[in-house]
């Protein structure tokens, strides 16, 4: 431990060394809170994305298995029914991973 020269005393390097745990504490946990926030607006931007490109997903294999862009945009449509369904899972898998990996509801 550092001393203060005629000061036994008085323990700086303890004291300094406190501030600077102190310190780097506060700089971490503040870093931490801007990944967090970083961090779940990629999650949910591209969890967005990925409910967009299965709805296209379907559409295009309805398309591919000779299903008219009518029939497919018709409401009530089996394509429709589908996508509905689809997106209904998929919302929920993804909240439930969600949750489980970042313990958030």
């Amino acid at each position: 431990m550092l001393k203060v020269p005629g000061a036994s005393w008085f323990p700086l390097g303890d004291v300094a060394q406190r501030l600077v745990d102190i310190g780097t504490s506060d700089w971490a946990n503040k870093a931490n809170v801007e990944l967090d926030v970083r961090a779940q607006g990629d999650v949910s931007k591209n969890y967005t994305a990925g409910e967009s490109q299965l709805m296209t997903m379907i559409q295009e294999k309805a398309r591919r298995s000779g299903v008219s862009d009518q029939d497919i945009d018709a409401t009530g449509s089996v394509t429709k029914q589908l996508a509905d369904s689809a997106g209904v899972h998929y919302r929920s898998s993804i909240d439930r991973a969600y949750h489980n990996a970042l313990g958030n509801p």
